[in-house]
């Protein structure tokens, strides 16, 4: 609920997050890679942790290795590479953790009594993060408009404009279809009244 739409408006606004942060440069090339990288990242943990629970604590000591390697084979291929350079090195850790958290799902479903219900879990959140992605990317372009000039207070300015209006569209559809519930909203600090003002 929180690490998908975090991946996607990262991907999205990559550029703009790069701009407002360091200036111009080509570093928004980077940084959309690592949005799916960051969701992977999550997902690793929590998979991982799931593993623990399940009494397969084990399986991370073999998962963790191969990803690991993996991640520096296709460093070595694409960074080494004069044409692509730094460029590939997002892919190698998206790669990673992917990897990683693929092999921990594989081992849960064979292993573990309680098998993860992917697409019941992932579904609604990721088709709502999709719908915010592409609001973000309209709202920005239509900021772009009103608000032209590259100077960094200006696509700083256009940047919180965006994520307030796409958090604000992620945050009705996930109360309006119901993917987050008073439930979920209880193994978080102070979720009883957030709950309360969701109308949860």
């Amino acid at each position: 609920i929180i690490a998908m739409p975090a991946a996607i408006g990262i991907s999205v606004m990559a550029h703009p997050i790069y701009n407002a942060v360091y200036g111009a440069g080509d570093g928004g090339a980077l940084l959309r890679v690592f949005g799916p990288a960051s969701f992977f990242c999550c997902m690793q943990l929590y998979t991982t942790a799931m593993l623990q629970a399940s009494g397969l604590e084990r399986a991370p000591m073999i998962t963790f290795p191969l990803g690991g390697a993996l991640m520096l084979v296709i460093d070595y291929i694409l960074v080494g590479n004069r044409e692509i350079g730094i460029l590939g090195s997002p892919y190698g850790t998206l790669a990673c953790f992917a990897f990683i958290t693929l092999m921990n799902f594989i081992i849960l479903a064979v292993k573990s009594p309680a098998r993860p219900r992917l697409i019941k879990t992932a579904g609604k959140p990721l088709v709502i993060a999709g719908i915010m992605g592409v609001a973000a990317f309209a709202v920005h372009g239509l900021l772009s408009r009103l608000l032209a000039g590259n100077g960094r207070g200006i696509v700083t300015l256009r940047l919180l404009g965006t994520v307030a209006v796409a958090a604000m569209v992620y945050l009705v559809l996930i109360v309006y279809t119901k993917t987050i519930t008073k439930e979920d909203l209880a193994l978080v600090p102070r979720g009883d009244k957030l709950a309360k003002l969701l109308r949860l």
